[in-house]
């Protein structure tokens, strides 16, 4: 696991990285929400489908997340 934070328009964002085909929300995630005060954070891995697994927290697949945080500056 690996949590990084990634700053885009002010807002605070995480990003964990699993090697699971189905994580899900992890205590240091939600650890890691709160204490460093994250907006939305994204749990990116090796699977096909995007899934909401807490409030401010999606599965999303490695390949979408890629395109998705590529793309989120352009108009």
């Amino acid at each position: 696991m690996l949590v990084s934070i990634g700053f885009r328009h002010g807002r605070r964002l995480g990003i964990e990285f699993k090697a699971s085909d189905a994580p899900d929300m992890t205590k240091s995630l939600h650890i890691a929400l709160n204490d460093l005060k994250l907006e939305r954070a994204w749990i990116v891995y090796p699977g096909r489908e995007l899934y909401r697994v807490h409030e401010r927290v999606d599965a999303i697949p490695l390949d979408l997340f890629l395109r998705e945080w590529a793309t989120a500056d352009r108009p």
